[in-house]
């Protein structure tokens, strides 16, 4: 089980790990602000550093704006160096995993635009997997409404030891519409796992068990589909992942608690 971690809050972050045995989800490289401060980023890693990381903890990586299947290429290649930055940055903290998005925009109509997506992302994301062999690569949904995007993605990169998709449960129900579908159809690929909760219709990130998110339904994804999958507690605010934590604890136990 991993929580969100951020440089601002880290000695709350390091309790709450030592108390539930919790790792980290690294959440500060994904400011381009950071991104474009050097200073700024060797004072993050070094304060990172100072603590100790937990084994097993993995970073989310930049994702504003970066649209590497951008028709600009321009625009492509300052995308592609902040994610190679982010790789750069797990690396040097001997992190095991990142996550990005595909940042697929679904209100641009057309198989062309849809078919460049897959291409571009597929093709940048398979020149990261080899040159970062030791560094898992989770491809996260976020606002797609159809699977098939992310699916046919996996499809072309399963083949890399290193490479998972990463299903944000929330995501599927407020922006994907059929959580259970895209469960289904991402099974043979899903390695990591984002939860929070929501109201089913905005993605609040509110604490697990907060929300209207069926978590006995989850349960049971849990033990059939994912069960060897990592999972973050997204929420940011040290009391809501307490609170998350708790819940889990009490309703999930030992079948999640991992």
């Amino acid at each position: 089980m991993l929580t969100v971690s951020l440089v601002k809050d880290l000695s709350e972050y390091v309790d709450i790990s030592g108390e539930y045995g919790t790792g980290f989800e690294i959440n500060d490289f994904c400011d381009p602000c950071i991104l474009d401060d050097e200073d700024e980023i060797r004072r993050i890693i070094c304060e990172y550093r100072k603590v100790g990381i937990p084994k097993g903890s993995t970073m989310h990586g930049a994702f504003y704006d970066v649209l590497i299947h951008s028709r600009d290429e321009r625009i492509a290649a300052i995308g592609k160096h902040r994610m190679k930055q982010s790789m750069d940055i797990a690396k040097e903290l001997g992190l095991c995993g990142v996550v990005f998005h595909v940042n697929y925009q679904p209100g641009i109509p057309g198989d062309i635009y849809r078919q460049n997506v897959i291409d571009k992302v597929s093709g940048y994301v398979e020149e990261l997997l080899k040159e970062y062999k030791d560094i898992n690569i989770y491809i996260e949904n976020m606002f797609e409404d159809d699977v098939m995007v992310i699916k046919n993605i996996a499809e072309r990169l399963s083949k890399y030891e290193n490479f998972g998709i990463c299903l944000d449960y929330a995501h599927a129900f407020v922006y994907g519409t059929d959580a259970e579908l895209w469960v289904k159809e991402l099974a043979p690929y899903l390695r990591h796992i984002h939860i929070n909760d929501n109201d089913l219709k905005e993605d609040l990130h509110l604490p697990v068990g907060s929300g209207s998110i069926d978590w006995e339904r989850f349960l049971a994804y849990r033990k059939d589909v994912f069960p060897e999958a990592s999972i973050l507690i997204e929420v940011t605010s040290p009391d809501n992942q307490r609170q998350s934590l708790e819940f889990i604890r009490r309703n999930m136990g030992g079948n999640c608690y991992v």
